[in-house]
């Protein structure tokens, strides 16, 4: 087996999966979902440490002059094991991918309800805000009856409280596209399968 060729393809084929961590902040106000993304990023981390070490193993059976040493069984064994380890950890990576592909969809079901209730919510305080400035320029209104609701409206979108739930929506709402792009970044499965095929084909 070429050993440093598979850390190469390795390489390549983890450059098309994003395994980076997900924001604890994604789940606000859900404390479950925050501890799923929580575990699912110490999760990742350790598959990438997996490869990091396999790595290293590969580059050590690829210099035949550390073996010098050791007998045929010695070799023989931790060619068995770095081979097994090429597949397994490809097998975890497949079952880590669809863990997170699970959690960004709870994830995007969660910030779209959220989004919702805080869009309720801007609407809410806008009509709050109207309600109080048609009162305050009443006069105004009778005086100007064309141009005096637009005016008043303008005002409303200027009100502190409605600002501050704009704000939390177009939080959300960036949260909600940021949520979309990771999962299309990291849930690139044929990647994965492309990779297996080629390690399954040295296991036999």
């Amino acid at each position: 087996m070429e050993w440093t060729a598979q850390n190469v393809k390795d390489t390549e084929m983890l450059g098309r999966i994003d395994l980076s961590p997900l924001r604890e902040d994604f789940a606000q106000g859900d404390e479950p979902l925050r501890r799923r993304i929580e575990n699912l990023n110490v999760t990742a981390a350790r598959i990438l440490m997996r490869f990091s070490d396999l790595a290293d193993d590969r580059k050590a059976l690829a210099r035949a002059d550390w073996w010098l040493d050791q007998d045929s069984e010695a070799v023989t064994r931790q060619h068995r094991r770095v081979a097994a380890e090429s597949w397994d950890v490809l097998v975890a990576l497949r079952a880590v991918l669809q863990r997170r592909r699970d959690l960004l969809e709870a994830l995007r079901d969660h910030v779209r309800a959220r989004l919702a209730d805080l869009r309720d919510r801007h609407e809410h305080a806008l009509v709050k805000a109207r309600k109080a400035l048609e009162r305050e320029y009443r006069d105004y209104l009778k005086a100007e009856p064309v141009h005096g609701p637009s005016y008043v409206a303008s005002l409303a979108e200027d009100d502190d409280a409605a600002e501050q739930v704009r704000r939390q929506v177009a939080e959300a709402a960036q949260i909600l596209d940021s949520i979309k792009s990771a999962r299309q970044r990291s849930c690139n499965i044929l990647a994965l399968t492309t990779r297996q095929r080629e390690v399954y084909d040295l296991l036999i």
